[in-house]
């Protein structure tokens, strides 16, 4: 059975599963076992992604505090924690959204 981890890093390698992904992210995540997830767990998995997926991937991903690494492409926003009225989903859906920018970049 895939890990959280796992199914994270098919969506960063994967064009079609990020546009589906991107038709509806709190539906594919929960699809995918990862409805449970929030930003915190998000950002917890990037650096982790980052050591996972081939280097031409995963150096376009990247944390706030990982500011000296110019080799990343995409900021994920300075909290990752959900905001006042926001749910656990939507920040990690927020946060996986930063994520993938930098791999929807040519």
């Amino acid at each position: 059975m895939p890990t959280f981890l796992d199914e994270l890093a098919g969506l960063c390698l994967d064009a079609d599963e990020r546009a589906s992904y991107r038709q509806d992210p709190a539906g594919w995540l929960a699809s995918h076992r990862c409805g449970h997830l929030c930003g915190e767990d998000v950002a917890a998995a990037v650096p982790v992604l980052q050591s996972r997926l081939p280097r031409a991937i995963g150096s376009r991903v990247r944390l706030d505090d990982d500011v000296e690494r110019a080799d990343h492409a995409a900021a994920v926003p300075a909290t990752a924690a959900a905001a006042p009225g926001e749910t656990e989903l939507d920040a990690a859906v927020r946060v996986l959204d930063h994520v993938l920018s930098g791999l929807d970049r040519s």
